[in-house]
């Protein structure tokens, strides 16, 4: 296991080069994750990893530039025995559920989650139209802008649903400013 905890905007994560047989599991923590360690992190040759926890936090535009950097973990070119993808505190939530549905990760995926991140019913509902997402063990959407109804409906999936802490548009502005978790 290899976890990694710390503010990279203004300091490089040096990894672009890492190479390793045994990793089988990697946690980047960071509030501030910039494009170019972003785009080291996606490309690096873990072939055994099964659980990936990327912390996105404010600093990546949502831009084609970051589903880009995901296409191949998303269709299991870089991690093939992937089993478990966090995709956390993101301020692009509902992009990266769109894009997840529609990848053949969610095939194999035991665990998906989007916690501490801003995603709405947008998000949700395309989770929630995706017969994959019923072959997951768990989905943990915790802490995020879902509404009540939504997550009723959430929860009638044929896998455990963690939905803890939702927001309402009010509270953490949910609405077109909506942010993520770690900037609170």
């Amino acid at each position: 296991m290899l976890k990694v905890r710390g503010q990279f905007y203004e300091y490089t994560l040096e990894c672009e080069s890492l190479k390793h047989e045994n990793i089988k599991t990697l946690i980047i923590e960071t509030a501030d994750i910039n494009a170019e360690n972003f785009a080291q992190i996606c490309a690096l040759e873990l072939p055994n990893l099964e659980c990936l926890e990327l912390w996105f936090g404010r600093r990546l535009d949502h831009s084609t530039f970051i589903m880009d950097r995901l296409t191949p973990i998303l269709f299991g070119e870089s991690f093939p025995n992937l089993a478990y993808l966090g995709l956390r505190s993101s301020e692009f939530s509902d992009l990266l559920a769109e894009n997840i549905v529609q990848s053949p990760i969610i095939e194999r995926l035991l665990v998906l989650d989007l916690s501490m991140g801003n995603l709405s019913n947008y998000g949700a509902e395309a989770l929630l139209n995706c017969p994959s997402i019923n072959q997951l063990h768990t989905l943990n959407i915790s802490n995020n802008c879902v509404s009540e109804s939504m997550v009723q409906r959430l929860l009638q999936l044929n896998c455990q649903v963690i939905a803890d802490e939702q927001e309402d548009e009010m509270e953490r502005g949910c609405g077109g400013s909506r942010y993520s978790a770690l900037h609170e």
